[in-house]
């Protein structure tokens, strides 16, 4: 009789998993936009921000890739970057996730001395991100970005926005 009891005790055990809750991939809405703000500038000190559009990639959606554009407006130029980026996600059941990736970032000025448009060496970014993410709805990163073009410049970064 002790041999059947715990039998079945490792039975119930090895299967409790198995009954419990299950989840379903598909709930995780694909789309996200959201808007990254700089609070540093590596020339001014002053803060700049990125439009942002990123996909889930693949069955368990720990894949992501985006695009974006950064412009800066000064007084004798407008700046654009257009970083692309493929990002990683831990847990994607979760709600609070470490975001790391690679991004790269073709450059594109206007000089108005000039009249014409030039393009610049383009960086690579790295970022390191704390990311709070429902199913769908609100949208919450911040950490920091490794910049390296002319050297290895820091930016700290936050962003909010939706999931769809």
């Amino acid at each position: 009789m002790k041999n059947i009891i715990c039998f079945l005790i490792i039975i119930f055990c090895f299967t409790a998993k198995v009954i419990a809750q299950t989840f379903d991939y598909a709930d995780i809405k694909k789309n996200g936009v959201y808007i990254d703000l700089y609070p540093l500038n590596h020339d001014q000190g002053a803060g700049y921000f990125s439009i942002n559009y990123e996909r889930y990639l693949g069955k368990k959606k720990r894949l992501l890739l985006g695009f974006g554009i950064y412009p800066a407006f000064e007084t004798d130029q407008i700046y654009i970057a257009l970083p692309i980026k493929i990002s990683g996600l831990t847990s994607p059941l979760e709600k609070h996730h470490l975001e790391y990736g690679l991004s790269f970032a073709p450059s594109y000025y206007y000089d108005y001395n000039y009249e014409g448009w030039s393009s610049e060496i383009a960086f690579i970014m790295i970022p390191i991100m704390y990311r709070y993410q429902k199913d769908q709805g609100l949208l919450i990163r911040g950490g920091v970005n490794f910049l390296l073009g002319f050297g290895l410049m820091i930016h700290p970064s936050l962003s909010i926005g939706y999931k769809f």
